[in-house]
């Protein structure tokens, strides 16, 4: 009996450290081109940290590890999905456990870096906003809750300054783009996001004698125009992939490049992003995760780069050991031209990329079993006051 109060008193402290914790006052990094007037940005994405068995995969780390230390990049962003919130033990504890070592080789590094959600961030018992809290408490992290619309949260801007530190020349956009609506499709940007994104746009370029700055985009979810890189073909066309949602069949155009494994899944939900991006004339690339195998990149008819990236993890669709993640060049002295890669794990790592099980000890399962208890509650009051979002 003793044991139990204890693991329930656990529980109660851990929940109300959560609720009450206050990030640390340091002074954020200040993002600027270097003296050569380069800027190199890594995005990870769908890392699908912390699992079944409670064990963080070290390949994982080790392989992130090889990417900063070989590409030495000034802002890291991760794209959603970081943790594996959808098993039943995704607990505070281990999603603490998580991100504590998802993001340790960055913030060691002393790397800025930005975060957004993905659609399986969502199903942790630790709600957004206090995910973003346990974030914020590394000194590097530039990540913010921002502008909030019901369950969505993770919607900001930052901006680089010249390599002199003088002025702001360039824009990066972070937005929260959701999870399955309740018919189980993808969903995607608000059409409150959008006002939101339209109102600090303007502001923007009013501070930039009226002129948009330059942006780049990142949200987990692609959006539908992500089709206008590929042509529609007929079924049985070599190479040819099914879109679920309208079962036509496409392969990318002649010019894109990368891989195409699946089509994009795409946010059916989404308000209008995309036309938004054009008549505002600021965004000139955006990047997503989410499909896990897909890393194709091309420019629409809009000049508008969009790039789908790898997931960085081990454990879930991600063919094997090619994993990866997606750097980006950008030049203050050719500030439109965005320069991209994909690249590969096995590109940077030679070494052996299988990782151990882990078993639980019985006070873990016995603490966790509560844990659930606390989750499946939580679940349902989430999932109501999500669901209702979708009638605004």
């Amino acid at each position: 009996m003793k044991k139990l109060v204890a693991i329930l008193m656990s529980v109660v402290l851990l929940l109300a450290s959560f609720a009450f914790c206050v990030s640390a006052e340091t002074e954020d990094p200040v993002l600027k081109f270097k003296e050569d007037g380069s800027f190199r940005i890594m995005q990870i994405s769908d890392t699908h940290y912390t699992d079944q068995y409670n064990v963080i995969r070290p390949i994982g780390i080790t392989l992130i590890e090889a990417m900063l230390d070989k590409y030495q990049p000034d802002l890291v962003v991760f794209t959603g999905d970081n943790i594996k919130g959808y098993f039943d033990l995704a607990t505070p504890r281990t999603v603490i456990e998580a991100i504590d070592q998802l993001v340790s080789p960055v913030a060691d590094r002393e790397i800025p870096f930005a975060v957004i959600f993905g659609n399986h961030d969502y199903q942790s018992m630790v709600p957004e906003k206090q995910q973003m809290v346990f974030y914020n408490q590394y000194p590097t992290c530039l990540a913010e809750t921002g502008y909030g619309y019901m369950t969505r949260h993770g919607n900001y801007n930052l901006t680089i300054k010249n390599s002199a530190g003088t002025k702001d020349i360039f824009n990066l956009w972070f937005a929260d783009s959701g999870t399955e609506d309740i018919s189980g499709n993808d969903a995607g940007i608000k059409e409150a996001q959008i006002k939101w994104y339209k109102k600090t746009s303007d502001a923007i370029a009013a501070n930039n004698a009226g002129n948009p700055l330059p942006s780049l985009w990142f949200q987990h979810i692609p959006v539908k125009e992500t089709l206008k890189l590929m042509t529609e073909v007929p079924e049985g066309t070599e190479g040819a992939k099914k879109d679920s949602n309208t079962g036509k069949y496409y392969v990318l155009n002649e010019g894109v490049e990368g891989t195409l494994h699946t089509i994009p899944s795409y946010g059916v939900k989404d308000a209008g992003i995309y036309d938004a991006w054009v008549a505002q004339g600021d965004v000139i690339g955006a990047f997503f995760g989410h499909d896990h195998t897909n890393d194709y990149q091309g420019i629409t008819e809009d000049g508008i780069l969009l790039a789908a990236t790898k997931t960085a993890g081990f454990w879930s669709r991600n063919e094997g050991s090619r994993s990866g993640v997606r750097v980006i060049d950008l030049n203050e002295n050719d500030i439109t031209n965005v320069e991209t890669k994909s690249v590969l794990f096995t590109d940077v790592y030679d070494g052996d990329f299988t990782y151990p099980k882990a078993e639980y000890d019985l006070d873990e399962r016995v603490e966790d079993f509560f844990y659930h208890i606390i989750l499946e509650i939580r679940m349902i009051v989430k999932s109501f006051k999500y669901y209702v979002s979708f009638l605004f």
